[in-house]
């Protein structure tokens, strides 16, 4: 078979059985899972230059707080922040925290230790899928990346206040 009749042949295979539709467009939800996002990977370097910068700005204020080192840190957190709210909604979880959040309305009113209970050990299930996801998964690039930037420069800062 030389390389267009197998092309052909192969074609013709995913067109039978569904997978190839010709003249159609991809899905975007078929489309992004077809290959990694190239937006995380190059905004690595940018990360590690900012990092670096964090770090120096940390050690080298004169006060406990200095008025830039906050900014940043503020605008890193509310990154992170708006990057897990997105993950959440990607990994579908976006139902279980919301259903979450009414039965704690709910719970607060009856303050019962069983049903707190019970409601804390859901927010654990769901934390921990969250996690077994962000690892397995290479979209979340960037995310897992700016976490540790997070936990960096607040060892960093503990470490400057003990210090």
């Amino acid at each position: 078979m030389d390389t267009q009749e197998l092309i052909r042949h192969r074609m013709l295979k995913y067109l039978s059985i569904g997978g190839f539709q010709e003249g159609t467009p991809v899905e975007p939800e078929r489309k992004r899972n077809m290959k990694v996002s190239d937006l995380n990977a190059a905004k690595a370097g940018d990360l590690e230059a900012e990092l670096e910068d964090l770090k120096k700005k940390i050690l080298d204020a004169a006060g406990p707080s200095d008025p830039i080192t906050s900014e940043k840190l503020e605008k890193l957190k509310e990154d992170v922040d708006q990057e897990i709210s997105n993950a959440f909604i990607s990994m579908g979880l976006q139902e279980k925290l919301e259903s979450l959040q009414l039965e704690l309305s709910k719970a607060s009113d009856s303050s019962d230790n069983q049903t707190l209970n019970l409601l804390k050990e859901k927010v654990d299930m769901i934390m921990l899928e969250f996690y077994h996801n962000l690892t397995r998964s290479s979209a979340y690039l960037g995310l897992k990346q700016k976490l540790e930037m997070l936990n960096m420069a607040h060892r960093l800062i503990e470490l400057k206040e003990k210090g």
